[in-house]
């Protein structure tokens, strides 16, 4: 059974309830209904920050307009289903989000 998160905000753009020093992102993905994989990556680190909004303080706005890529040509039809949570030092969830990608054959 899949899970979800719960968030009240919605868009591109978050206000920060925490600082952003450290980060952690926590991934599930699943297909047609069947779990896949499970994935979990350190994005900001202190001393080397990767991204734009890593060192962002709390109450400060973050923005990230960039693509998405999976690193794979093409996807198996089907329906995916993707849970992401974003946390920090503290193991406060900064963001939550899912998304439904649908994969359709190439025509």
């Amino acid at each position: 059974m899949r899970q979800m998160c719960s968030s009240s905000s919605q868009g591109t753009q978050q206000r920060t309830g925490q600082d952003i020093n450290v980060l952690y992102m926590s991934s599930k993905v699943f297909y047609n209904g069947a779990y896949l994989f499970h994935q979990e990556k350190l994005l900001c680190e202190k001393t080397a920050p990767q991204y734009s909004f890593c060192g962002k303080k709390k109450g400060e706005f973050v923005l990230y307009n960039h693509p998405v890529k999976f690193g794979l040509p093409s996807l198996p039809k089907g329906e995916y289903f993707i849970t992401l949570e974003l946390l920090n030092e503290h193991n406060y969830k900064v963001v939550c989000a899912n998304f439904t990608l649908y994969s359709k054959p190439a025509v």
